[in-house]
Parts: structure tokens; C-alpha cells; sequence
């Protein structure tokens, strides 16, 4: 049986950091430092990916294995009831339904992966931006107030010439002032912790998510190495398939 190069270096190290990293993040929620620079690294894995999928080797650029959901449908058919839906499968499917790259539907799982993960991220790092942290901080900042009652108070007690119903009145404009002030700064309080809630709950959706595709794929993994008689965990490895058709 030929063996032949499918996964570069690249590939390889890109796919067991990221499970490595996810690993790390997910176990790690109550860290928070360590959390949020675990998905900073998943972050750079996904898009220095991205890149890779344009410019890298053959059958690591997405030309090469994204294709229509039809074909990724009728690959998974194929898979798991082959000899009715042998009379149905597409030309290209029939002339080679050994794939030595990603097959159909292990391509459309990896852009699905990756998509999820980005997202899982980017909301992560939104949270942490309504807390004030990360690169999305300043994108939650509230304006500064240009006018305190401390402010007022001060140039109130510089003034000399002032009758006691002058005083009266700035005393109450002071404390209507404050209780202004005290007023809109427990509803910027409110509206904060209720924005961090949902975008936690983004967060969260994402999160589960990911989990979801990730057993999913695991699942495909074994059921494609049953059916074809190949172990794609040591493939991705060791970068070498059989080069084979079925």
C-alpha cells in the first residue's frame, strides 16, 4: 500500500495546539488570567490558520477540501449506508470517495470549527471588555462627566460675596446634583452588569457549541477510520496517509 504526505508541519502543530489550548481554556474558566491568554493563543491558532488555508500546501488550503453541502450530504449517506446510496452518489463521489485530504464532510466540520471557535473568542474577549479588560475595554468605557458637585462645591466655597439665600440655593443645587449623579451612576451600574449577563450568555452558547462540534468530530474521525481501514489520528501525526481508493 503507498503512503503519501497529506498534512504538512503546519497543519500538524495548528491541530494539536489548538486541542491543547482549547483544553487549557476550558479547564481554566476560573482563572481568569490564565483563561484570557489561552484565548488569546486559540485566537492567533484560528486566523494564522485562516491565512494558511490560502497560501499553504495543497491539501491544506480550503480549495481543496470545502466543498457544496450536497456533496458533504451525500458523503455522509455513502458513509453510513453505502450500498443504497451508491446509485445516488454524484460522478465525482463515485470516482473517488477515498479522499486524501479532508473528505466533504470533514472539511464543511472544519470550517464549522473554526468559525465556532473565532466566535467562542471574540465573545470571550467582549466579556472581559464590559469588565474593563482586553482590547474591547475602551469600546465599553463610560464617558467621563465633565462636571462633578465636587467641582461645583469648590468654586461655591471661593465665592466671598454670597447672601444667605444665595447660599441656601447653591446648597440645594449641590444636593440635587449628587442625587442626580448617585442616580445615573447605580443605572450605568444596572445597565453594565445586564449587558455583561447577555454577552456572557453569547459567551456560553459558543462555547457549548464548539463542544458540540468537537464530539461530533470525533465521532466522524473514528467512524472514517472504521470504514476505511485507516487511522487518521496517527495520520495527523505523522502527515502520511494511504494513498489509496476505495
Amino acid at each position: 500500500m503507498n503512503r503519501i504526505y497529506v498534512w504538512d508541519r503546519f497543519v500538524r502543530i495548528f491541530h494539536w495546539s489548538l486541542l491543547a489550548a482549547f483544553i487549557l481554556c476550558y479547564i481554566t474558566e476560573g482563572e481568569y488570567q490564565v483563561h484570557f491568554y489561552s484565548g488569546y493563543l486559540i485566537t492567533a491558532l484560528i486566523l494564522s490558520r485562516a491565512i494558511w488555508g490560502l497560501v499553504g500546501t495543497k491539501y491544506a488550503r480550503f480549495s481543496d477540501f470545502v466543498y457544496a453541502p450536497r456533496l458533504a450530504l451525500a458523503y455522509l449517506q455513502n458513509l453510513f449506508h453505502s450500498d443504497e446510496s451508491e446509485k445516488k452518489l454524484s460522478k465525482r463521489l463515485r470516482q473517488s470517495k477515498h479522499y486524501l485530504g479532508h473528505n466533504p464532510a470533514g472539511g464543511l466540520m472544519v470550517i464549522a470549527l473554526m468559525i465556532s471557535i473565532l466566535l467562542t473568542c471574540v465573545s470571550g474577549m467582549a466579556v472581559y471588555g464590559s469588565q474593563g479588560y482586553g482590547p474591547f475595554a475602551d469600546a465599553f468605557e463610560t464617558p467621563a462627566r465633565t462636571s462633578t458637585s465636587m467641582d461645583k462645591n469648590k468654586a461655591f466655597l471661593k465665592t466671598d460675596k454670597k447672601d444667605e439665600l444665595d447660599i441656601k440655593d447653591e446648597m440645594e443645587e449641590l444636593h440635587m446634583e449628587k442625587e442626580t449623579v448617585e442616580s445615573n451612576k447605580n443605572k450605568e451600574s444596572k445597565e453594565s452588569k445586564e449587558r455583561e449577563e447577555f454577552l456572557e450568555e453569547i459567551h456560553e452558547f459558543f462555547v457549548n457549541l464548539t463542544l458540540l462540534l468537537v464530539f461530533v468530530h470525533i465521532f466522524g474521525v473514528a467512524l472514517s477510520s472504521f470504514k476505511q481501514n485507516e487511522n487518521l489520528v496517527q495520520s495527523m501525526i505523522t502527515g502520511y496517509k494511504n494513498n489509496t481508493k476505495e
